[in-house]
């Protein structure tokens, strides 16, 4: 296994997670929703697989194995911040060797073609 690290020792990247749908923090980060829409964390905030970070400017970040783990809560619920997840995110190589493809506003990672037809 290899891990793209910033300085030996530490994550690739961390990050905040805003978006607490149930649907969202079970993807990112596992555990089960319920038919309420109610999330329930797993014993260990962790999940290793294919990740797609979606960027304001319509590219898509494939990382095509990444573990990423839940640390904690962050921000705040208040007028000066946005209570978050904190994430840690390890990116490592897949079965075929690959880490990540930055792929062009409009084109589907999962079939490399346009989402959408003319």
């Amino acid at each position: 296994m290899a891990t793209i690290t910033s300085n030996p020792g530490k994550k690739a990247f961390t990050g905040n997670l805003i978006d607490m749908s149930a649907e969202n923090l079970v993807n990112t980060i596992g555990g089960s929703k319920d038919d309420q829409g109610n999330w329930e964390p797993p014993e260990k905030w962790e999940k290793t697989g294919v990740m797609d970070i979606v960027c304001d400017s319509g590219h898509t970040i494939r990382l095509y194995k990444a573990k990423v783990t839940g640390n904690d809560f962050g921000g705040g619920v208040n007028s000066q911040g946005v209570l978050s997840v904190q994430l840690n995110i390890e990116v490592m190589k897949d079965e075929d060797g690959k880490r990540m493809k930055i792929f062009a506003p409009g084109i589907d990672p999962e079939t490399g073609k346009p989402s959408e037809e003319p």
